[in-house]
């Protein structure tokens, strides 16, 4: 079974170039091609997506406090502003405060990924 998929786009932003039309081959999650391509595609942009390493919260969620539908509120806030993936981060407290936020981030990081849902890449 191949792992390989290509994704099209009207545009497709690149750091040297917009490809329009555009494509991006995926195989086995790695990026193996990214080229111009000729004819109809969707109707739509597919541009790189934004990593952020350090989000203690954002508007009325705070992470250290998070637990169930906040997390889906982290999505919605992180995807809209482009980010793909992020570590959610706890502030300097005593050891014995992490074990309950880090474990309600460990259980946030294997919900299954969809595309409105930028990946837990760990915590910081």
């Amino acid at each position: 079974m191949s792992t390989e998929q290509t994704i099209s786009a009207s545009t497709v932003v690149t750091p040297d170039a917009l490809l329009t039309p555009g494509a991006v081959t995926i195989e086995a999650g790695v990026i193996v091609d990214v080229r111009a391509t000729v004819g109809p595609a969707p109707d739509r942009v597919l541009c790189p997506g934004l990593i952020d390493l350090q989000v203690n919260g954002h508007d009325d969620v705070h992470v250290a406090y998070a637990t169930g539908a906040a997390w889906h509120r982290m999505d919605e806030i992180l995807v809209a502003q482009g980010v793909t993936g992020w570590c959610p981060t706890l502030v300097t407290a005593p050891l014995d405060a992490f074990a309950a936020p880090l474990a309600e981030i460990a259980a946030a990081a294997v919900r299954p990924q969809t595309p409105t849902r930028p990946a837990i890449l760990g915590a910081h």
